[in-house]
C-alpha cells in the first residue's frame, strides 16, 4: 500500500470491477486518493472508477502532493450537507 492510489479492491466481490477498470491495478492501492478528496461517499460507484483511472493515466509526484494537501480538509468536511 501507498500513501496515495487508487481505492483499494475489495475483496469480497471478485470480479465485480468492469473490464475497463483494469489498470486500476497495475498501481499500488493507495491511503487516500482522487476518489477520496473529490467527494467521497457523493460519488458513485462508476465515478469513483472513473476517478481512479484519471489518477492512474496522469499519476506524478506534484498530483500526488495536491492530493495529500486536500485529504485533511476532505476529511473534516461534512459531505452529508449539500
Amino acid at each position: 500500500m501507498s500513501l496515495v492510489g487508487p481505492r483499494p479492491a475489495w475483496s469480497g466481490r471478485p470480479g465485480c470491477s468492469p473490464p475497463s477498470s483494469k489498470p486500476r491495478f497495475s498501481v499500488r492501492p493507495g491511503i487516500t486518493g482522487l476518489w477520496q478528496v473529490s467527494g467521497r461517499s457523493t460519488v458513485s460507484t462508476l465515478e469513483m472508477l472513473h476517478l481512479d483511472l484519471t489518477y492512474v493515466r496522469t499519476r506524478n509526484l506534484v498530483g500526488d502532493l495536491s492530493i495529500l494537501v486536500r485529504t485533511v480538509p476532505s476529511m473534516l468536511k461534512d459531505h452529508s450537507v449539500k
